[in-house]
């Protein structure tokens, strides 16, 4: 039986939640996601800060001709000029691991354009300490020490790859 938890849908979302978190940093080096604190960053990508391409480059809502993934950041924590950039995520070919995919995914949802892109279905943010606690549980699960993994290696690989 899969669950939501280790599905094959679950769990490219939430490399594609790193991946945005990572450059969603706060100054709070304890919790570098998009909650801090209990408070959510100026910055957080919302519906309207993504749009999808086709692939003569023309924005497109049609599931089958989206070739790329447009993510506007408005900025963050290393932003100091306040000027923001823009990230194009290409499709993987990969049938479930898929930046596109996953984004589509989240973008479809039933959300107003200011609505924060990435919440868990509970419409609250998530924390560094619950995906550092679902890695740890992960690892452990399969037989693995869960003190020699964590959250830094996604976050930097996440946001060097799209970078």
């Amino acid at each position: 039986m899969v669950t939501a938890r280790y599905s094959p849908v679950f769990w490219p979302r939430r490399m594609l939640l790193f991946t945005i978190y990572r450059c969603l940093s706060c100054r709070d080096p304890r919790t570098r996601y998009l909650e801090c604190n209990g408070a959510i960053a100026s910055y957080a990508i919302t519906k309207s800060d993504v749009t999808f391409k086709d692939g003569n480059g023309h924005v497109t809502t049609t599931k089958k001709t989206i070739d790329a993934a447009v993510i506007r950041f408005r900025g963050g924590k290393s932003d100091q000029f306040g000027q923001g950039s823009v990230r194009r995520l290409r499709r993987s070919g990969h049938a479930t691991l898929c930046p596109v995919k996953a984004t589509w995914s989240l973008w479809h949802r039933d959300l107003a354009p200011d609505a924060l892109l990435c919440t868990l279905p509970s419409g609250k943010c998530l924390s560094a300490r619950s995906m550092t606690a679902a890695i740890k549980g992960g690892a452990s699960s399969i037989g693995l020490n869960p003190s020699k993994f964590g959250t830094h290696s996604l976050r930097s690989g996440g946001a060097t790859a799209m970078f």
